[in-house]
């Protein structure tokens, strides 16, 4: 048939399929020997290098780990940095507010926006005091106490009162049993004593007080002690300044200074006020007759009388020598003329001991008011004085009023 392929003998065929099969057995063979080891050391390696990895992944993920810690331990400190920080610059502005501070109101008023505002976010209670004291150690009373509430309260300035709205006993005992100035927290209350030297000058009460709070209360608490020392050492000066140091009265200086006050006060509002003269009768006698340390136990004795027998608004100090004088505010002549006999009476029945003495002292009185009898304060002073006279004219041991004087 044109065109057709003509077909291979069968023996041909064989040989040649026979022939190439053997060598292509041969040659996959060995392809397949050489890819088994292959195969196996490819293995071999693999395995080799994955525990290579395997470790150092590993290691690498303990150093991940230890510097996440580092990482986390660093950033624990520079928050810690930061916070503290923040505290340096709040406690420095309390101080530097403090530091101006020459009374007890002033001291009161930056504890309290110390309190309420600058530590707001990190320090919480309920309600605080600072309780300032007076008298001897063992016998400690409230001289005054300044109440703050928190940041959460209406409350915005501290109410000074003179007595304490928590039990004083209790807070003083604690005080006098911890006079380390540490705190210590009885019964939900933080309680710091504030020393001045061996004696307690103050108390620091914080109501619902965390005790994680105490570190920035431990913080504060020793710049307060040191201003309210100042402030204690101000106060004292400034009362020597105006005080008698004999008697305890005020002095003649700061005398004059509280009439002229009472003088403008009684002017711009029309009030009337008296004022008193009194001299001791025969002092010099009593100096000669029993020396002047008699004398001067008789003129404390004198004062503290004549103190006594007035009100607490009434002034009273030591005019000068056996002189005293009174500022009786609001107080028109009759009544001034009354406390005057009062005055007057309670020396003449008082038995003066000094040492192993018993002088027996009257004294004589003149009164004017303002301002029937003088329209400044020196012809009030000079009115006064002018009815001493008469009344050591008239026998001593007597009460004179100014103008009316006869009748007196």
């Amino acid at each position: 048939m044109a065109g057709s392929i003509a077909p291979r003998p069968k023996a041909e065929i064989r040989y040649a399929v026979s022939g190439m099969g053997q060598l292509d057995i041969i040659t996959w063979g060995i392809l397949c020997v050489l890819y088994g080891v292959s195969i196996a050391a490819c293995s071999m390696v693999l395995g080799r290098a994955r525990k290579r990895w395997g470790f150092a992944i590993s290691d690498f993920q303990k150093k991940e780990n230890g510097l996440q810690i580092e990482l986390d331990r660093l950033n624990a400190i520079d928050a810690e940095v930061a916070r503290r920080e923040k505290m340096s610059v709040v406690l420095y502005d309390f101080t530097k507010k403090m530091s101006g501070c020459l009374k007890f109101d002033e001291i009161a008023a930056v504890l309290e926006s110390f309190l309420r505002e600058d530590l707001k976010d990190s320090l919480t209670f309920k309600k605080g005091e600072l309780i300032v004291l007076k008298g001897p150690k063992g016998a400690y009373g409230v001289d005054r106490a300044y109440s703050f509430l928190s940041s959460s309260s209406v409350a915005a300035r501290p109410a000074m009162s003179r007595n304490s709205s928590y039990n004083s006993k209790d807070i003083l005992a604690i005080s006098s049993a911890n006079r380390k100035g540490k705190l210590s927290r009885p019964g939900g209350f933080a309680v710091m004593p504030i020393m001045n030297g061996e004696e307690i000058a103050a108390v620091l009460v914080m109501e619902d007080v965390r005790e994680d709070a105490f570190e920035k209360l431990g913080i504060m608490i020793p710049q307060l002690t040191l201003e309210m020392k100042k402030v204690l050492l101000y106060e004292t000066v400034e009362h020597l300044s105006i005080v008698d140091g004999l008697t305890g009265l005020y002095s003649r200086r700061y005398f004059l200074e509280r009439l002229e006050e009472e003088m403008k006060r009684a002017k711009s509002r029309r009030l009337v006020f008296s004022f008193l003269m009194a001299d001791i009768d025969h002092f010099k006698t009593c100096n000669d007759t029993y020396g002047h340390l008699v004398g001067d136990v008789c003129l404390r004795q004198m004062g503290r009388l004549i103190k006594e027998s007035v009100r607490e608004i009434d002034l009273v100090a030591r005019y000068g020598g056996e002189e005293f004088s009174v500022i009786l505010p609001d107080t028109g002549k009759e009544r001034a003329l009354a406390v005057a006999e009062r005055i007057r009476k309670r020396i003449e029945e008082n038995v003066f001991r000094a040492y192993d003495e018993k002088p027996k002292l009257t004294i004589s009185i003149g009164a004017a008011s303002y301002p029937s009898d003088g329209g400044d304060s020196n012809t009030l002073i000079d009115s006064a004085d002018k009815a001493v006279y008469k009344a050591k004219a008239d026998g001593r041991n007597l009460v004179k009023g100014y103008r009316d004087m006869e009748a007196t």
